[in-house]
C-alpha cells in the first residue's frame, strides 16, 4: 500500500447506510422543499439538501423524532437542480 494512502475505520458500513438511507427516505421525501439525498460513502454519513432554512428545520425535527444516531445525517441548504438542456 501507498504510503500516501490511509485506511479509515467508518461508524456504519454500506449495507448500514443503506438501509437507514431507505428508512429515512419514506419519512424526509414527503416533506415539501427536500432538494436532494445521497449516500456519502467517503464522509460514512447521508446527505440531504433543504431548499430553505424553514426546510431543514423540518428535516431536523423529523429526524429527531426518529432517534437517528449522531453525525448519520448533514444537511444542506441548496436549491433544486435545474438541468442544463432538456433531452430531446
Amino acid at each position: 500500500m501507498s504510503p500516501s494512502v490511509a485506511v479509515k475505520q467508518g461508524r456504519w458500513d454500506f449495507a448500514q447506510l443503506y438501509d437507514w438511507y431507505r428508512y429515512l427516505n419514506q419519512h424526509l421525501w414527503p416533506v415539501e422543499g427536500l432538494s436532494f439525498s445521497d449516500i456519502q460513502e467517503a464522509r460514512n454519513r447521508l446527505e440531504y439538501g433543504a431548499i430553505d432554512e424553514p426546510t431543514r428545520v423540518e428535516v431536523e425535527n423529523i429526524l429527531a423524532d426518529l432517534d437517528v444516531p449522531c453525525f448519520l445525517v448533514a444537511i444542506e441548504i441548496r436549491e433544486y437542480a435545474v438541468p442544463l438542456a432538456s433531452v430531446p
